[in-house]
């Protein structure tokens, strides 16, 4: 078993795996087929990468998938593959209220420098998801997949990285707080409210250390 970059092999059943264990945003509103262009996308961008833990037979446990610029990637992604995206998913797009809801998440890093959280100054590389398949969990499968993205940012020149959760989802933020991740308050979001966190990877060599 190891951690290595998500290839097309991989990707069917990451973007399974993120559909299955995470009910909001894009991959829950717009399809599989939609996803896994999303998906593929963000792995060729310069500006974010996906790792995978994949077992003996590299079938995928489980993923964490980030961005060193959340900004730049979605940029890109829609620069060169626009129309493969909206054909695949144009039934939904036509729905207003799914419409809304995948402009928001577009607009979701720009949304960072704005108001109240830009007095944060919260830095621009981010843990996009992560999840783990639920026939794998007690296997510390998380922990592996945070520490191979701590180093992949480190490799890549940044110590500090955002993350955020929803209010109501206890659980991923104690998981990110359990790592090394700081709780800088809720703020109010367009699909309601979220928790914003950030970790400083210089401050987990000094505990480690």
């Amino acid at each position: 078993m190891c951690i290595v970059e998500m290839t097309k092999a991989h990707m069917p059943a990451v973007v399974k795996m993120h559909r299955d264990n995470i009910k909001t945003g894009l991959t829950a509103w717009l399809g599989q087929r939609f996803c896994e262009y999303l998906y593929w996308g963000i792995r060729s961008t310069p500006h974010s990468f996906v790792l995978v833990y994949e077992d003996k037979q590299h079938q995928p446990l489980g993923f964490i998938c980030c961005a060193t610029n959340t900004s730049k990637m979605y940029k890109r992604i829609i620069l060169q593959r626009f129309f493969p995206m909206m054909v695949s998913a144009i039934s939904k797009f036509l729905r207003p209220s799914v419409f809304k809801q995948a402009l928001t998440a577009v607009k979701r890093p720009k949304t960072f420098k704005t108001g109240d959280f830009s007095e944060w100054k919260l830095p621009e590389a981010e843990i996009i998801a992560m999840a783990v398949s639920p026939d794998a969990q007690g296997r510390h499968i998380g922990t592996k997949l945070i520490q191979a993205a701590f180093e992949k940012f480190r490799s890549l020149g940044h110590d500090k990285i955002r993350a955020w959760t929803r209010e109501n989802n206890e659980q991923a933020t104690a998981f990110y707080q359990k790592h090394g991740f700081e709780l800088l308050g809720m703020q109010q979001y367009d699909t309601g409210k979220i928790c914003v966190l950030v970790a400083d990877l210089n401050k987990q060599d000094e505990t480690t250390s």
